[in-house]
């Protein structure tokens, strides 16, 4: 997924490092936002800079927080502008 986006985002294991579900998109700037099962949206972080997902991203892989459900990944590649990613237990969908 990071060769794909031409950046190193993406947390990266052998073992599958989530088991939320992962919908990579596109927006002029960098964020996340988290939301329940029905697409309520739970929070959103805005970042300055592609560090601050890498490790947020690191964090929300190793929460338990059950309300969670979507993990939303907002970046400015144009490649999103097609498409989106959506990840879960090793599946890509375009």
């Amino acid at each position: 997924m990071n060769l794909i986006l031409d950046r190193k985002l993406l947390p990266t294991s052998i073992t599958p490092l989530t088991s939320r579900v992962c919908r990579i998109r596109y927006s002029d700037s960098l964020s996340i936002s988290t939301s329940d099962e029905k697409e309520n949206k739970i929070e959103e972080i805005l970042f300055r800079d592609e560090d601050g997902i890498v490790e947020s991203l690191k964090t929300l892989a190793t929460n338990h927080d059950a309300d969670i459900f979507y993990v939303d990944i907002w970046i400015p590649v144009p490649i999103l502008k097609v498409f989106y990613m959506y990840m879960h237990k090793r599946e890509i969908i375009k």
